[in-house]
């Protein structure tokens, strides 16, 4: 009997889903490990009303290695940021710091922080601009602070000087001139911001700025504290910045393609002592966000497990309380703030979400813990969203992914959680029948039913074919009679 995260596998059916839907996505994923669309193997994980409903894992044939499973360990990138959007409000929970609390009232080196007056300001100079809006805690979570990201795990690809900037910044971790996480923030601070704070949207090292704040105000190191606040209480017992020497086997291979091979390890495949991860303390530096910098012995994100995350997202459902634990992680307000959509409040960007395009455009709003799917008229995202009046009553899918094809998303409408894990950072993506996320939501409609619609738009799509063909001779023959 396959037991997960304290749940007991149980038929789909059993919470009214058709079980069709995932028997396609197994046996489409399966075939995607054998053709090497995936390398290495993945896990995919259902809950539907708090019964699990899916586990699937599934290891290429010519891994040596520990299969991968539900409890394996799986560098998480920028899931890392989930986690830490939970600590951060975890600390205002406590009493230790405001969301709307100046960044500098914490952090010295940010209190004369500037604005980049052109594209290619990458100091602080007599032509900076200063902020508009004071940079909050509330900006960092939310990507709205303007700070941006050095280029891909410190690659030198990058264009534009600020990127640049941060390269050379991530570059002092990597040889150990940057020997904590407050010394590589206080580096940060002196590269100015892209934009004034709250006038834009763009993927940074806000989140890591924030974890130094948290490390501040509870005078604790960020990794410990996001142990003991958020890890443990929520029973996520697999998951930090370091594996432990003794379950070093269960560390997931890490692969990625290469131009002159056809595939190649970057952590070793056989990952036992040898990984970077393993280690009885975090790095010198953790990251907060998950992504920076190439040496991962002396920094890197976090590092979790499929069941881990499963855990987490339970307690979402739960509105802050994990049943398994019987611990209370989160408030159920903190919980019902973190599931919505914070762009358009007007401490963050104070613009409907129908006005801009901020987070990855149309149709996708931000929590600090991921994306938010959100009704709009110009686009329908993967997202399942509902129309909202109020931003109160906002209850669209949540989720958040990382780099090598992890991610998680949890709907409060149709009570279904979903957790993929793969280290493939080249993946085509979860495309078709090889998508969990397009199998569960077909799960929620019966197959008859779904037939029928597919049959009913297939010969609503043959209809307006007609029509348009129709109007083309109508068209065609008008220009005849005019020559």
């Amino acid at each position: 009997m396959v037991h997960v995260a304290g749940l007991k596998l149980v038929a789909p059916g059993t919470t009214g889903l058709d079980a069709a839907p995932f028997e396609v996505c197994r046996k489409t994923l399966r075939r995607w490990v054998k053709t090497k669309q995936i390398a290495g193997g993945y896990v995919a994980l259902a809950a539907h009303k708090g019964k699990l409903v899916h586990a699937d894992a599934h290891t290429q044939a010519d891994y040596t290695g520990r299969p991968v499973g539900p409890d394996s360990f799986m560098r998480l990138y920028s899931m890392s940021k989930t986690y830490t959007a939970a600590a951060v409000l975890a600390a205002v929970e406590d009493g230790k710091l405001k969301l709307d609390d100046h960044v500098g009232k914490y952090l010295p080196a940010w209190r004369k922080i500037k604005v980049a007056h052109c594209a290619g300001s990458v100091e602080h100079g007599p032509k900076s601009l200063e902020p508009d809006t004071p940079l909050t805690i509330r900006h960092l979570i939310t990507h709205t602070c303007g700070i941006g990201y050095c280029t891909l795990i410190g690659e030198e690809a990058a264009t534009d000087a600020q990127s640049k900037a941060y390269n050379r910044i991530c570059r002092g971790i990597d040889t150990g001139e940057l020997k904590s996480l407050g010394a590589w923030v206080d580096a940060l601070a002196k590269v100015p911001l892209r934009f004034q704070p709250g006038t834009g949207w763009e993927y940074g090292f806000g989140f890591d700025v924030a974890g130094r704040v948290v490390e501040v105000v509870t005078g604790r190191p960020f990794a410990a504290y996001l142990e003991e606040r958020i890890f443990k209480p929520a029973g996520m017992v697999d998951s930090g910045f370091s594996v432990k020497p003794a379950d070093a086997a269960r560390i997931a291979p890490l692969y990625r393609r290469h131009p002159h091979e056809k595939q190649f390890t970057e952590d070793p495949k056989k990952a036992g002592g040898s990984s970077a991860w393993v280690d009885t303390k975090p790095p010198l530096v953790p990251s907060p966000g998950g992504v920076f910098g190439a040496n991962f012995k002396l920094g890197r994100g976090m590092i979790s497990t499929p069941q881990d995350t499963l855990r987490f997202c339970l307690m979402l459902r739960g509105k802050g309380l994990s049943k398994e634990t019987g611990q209370r992680v989160l408030k159920a307000e903190t919980v019902k703030l973190l599931s919505q959509n914070w762009l358009p409040l007007p401490t963050v960007c104070g613009k409907p979400h129908t006005e801009n395009n901020f987070s990855w455009g149309p149709g996708l709003g931000y929590s600090p813990l991921g994306q938010i799917g959100v009704n709009h008229p110009e686009k329908k995202t993967w997202f399942r969203t509902e129309t909202i009046d109020k931003i109160e009553n906002l209850d669209g899918e949540l989720g958040h992914g990382g780099w090598l094809v992890t991610y998680w998303s949890f709907d409060p409408v149709e009570d279904m959680i979903q957790v993929f894990f793969a280290q493939h950072p080249e993946s085509t993506g979860l495309k078709g029948d090889a998508d969990l996320w397009k199998a569960c939501r077909h799960a929620l409609v019966p197959c008859s039913r779904r037939l029928a619609l597919t049959k009913a738009t297939s010969a609503l799509g043959q209809k307006r074919k007609l029509a348009t063909d129709w109007k083309e001779v109508a068209r065609a023959s008008k220009k005849r009679k005019a020559a």
